[in-house]
């Protein structure tokens, strides 16, 4: 099991008020010892004022969030969730020392704060699938801050149910939780989960525009760009079509939001080229 990260930043902040309450403590203990006429008059009553008004906020400051924590048991609120086995399920792949340097390349858009999607295009073929896999199990074996990594095949025909499935099934939300739900609260189930999370969606094949939000899935550039979505396809329109701009040439790319690769794997094949994209 692991805290969400709500859980997590209340802990820090009860940390936080218990440091500066032992601090105001220590601080009380010196004053009381060094007060004059017998211990009922402050030396210093200035210092003693100030340190009163703090007591007061900090008392606030305690009811607030001993209120936040009730809400965590009181609305049945997740504290933990269940972790899958693995962060990653390492994926067949032969050998790909070929794809060195591109994978690096995309790596480097995964570490950058400014990255939020990525997108892959290519012909059929090319080599965009092999690459994603690639990327996944690096994303196994390599440091980074992501927490779960979703691998979904799209295909031509575009099925959300299909989609929001796999997706769920990777976050371990149980048949009798999901069969139960309608399609728009199966997009709020995944949606109520991934925002506890950072994660990494990798969407393999994509042959047209994916409305996000249709399966729980909001565009990184709400949550600063903390999570990451990758996506191969055919058609360079579908890059388009996901509201991305021309800009850049793929070497200066690491400045801007999003990126769209044209990947050629081999030499044999056309050389590869990259295209930067920013919304």
């Amino acid at each position: 099991m692991q805290r969400t990260r709500q859980v997590t930043l209340w802990l820090q902040q009860v940390e936080n008020l218990q440091k500066e309450l032992d601090d105001i403590q220590n601080k009380g203990c010196k004053e009381t010892q060094s007060k004059c006429l017998k211990g009922c008059c402050p030396k210093n009553c200035s210092s003693s004022y100030k340190l009163g008004k703090k007591v007061v906020k900090m008392q606030k400051q305690v009811d607030e969030l001993v209120a936040n924590g009730r809400c965590f048991a009181d609305k049945n609120g997740i504290v933990a969730l269940k972790l899958p086995s693995k962060s990653v399920e390492e994926m067949p792949l032969g050998e790909t020392i070929s794809l060195d340097k591109m994978v690096n390349d995309v790596w480097s858009c995964l570490e950058d704060e400014n990255v939020g999607i990525l997108g892959l295009y290519g012909m059929g073929g090319a080599g965009k699938t092999t690459l994603m896999k690639r990327i996944h199990n690096e994303l196994g074996k390599r440091k980074h801050c992501f927490e779960v990594v979703l691998w979904v095949v799209v295909s031509k025909d575009l099925d959300t149910h299909k989609i929001m499935n796999d997706i769920r099934n990777r976050l371990g939300i149980k048949d009798e939780i999901w069969n139960g739900l309608s399609s728009d609260r199966r997009a709020a189930k995944i949606h109520e989960v991934l925002q506890k999370k950072k994660y990494v969606l990798m969407l393999d094949d994509l042959w047209e525009r994916l409305e996000l939000n249709k399966v729980g899935v909001e565009n990184p550039k709400n949550d600063k760009y903390e999570s990451k979505i990758v996506f191969t396809t055919r058609s360079r329109d579908v890059c388009l079509k996901c509201k991305l701009r021309r800009n850049l040439k793929w070497n200066v790319y690491w400045k801007k939001k999003h990126l769209i690769c044209s990947v050629k794997e081999l030499v044999k094949r056309r050389s590869s080229v990259m295209e930067k994209f920013e919304m």
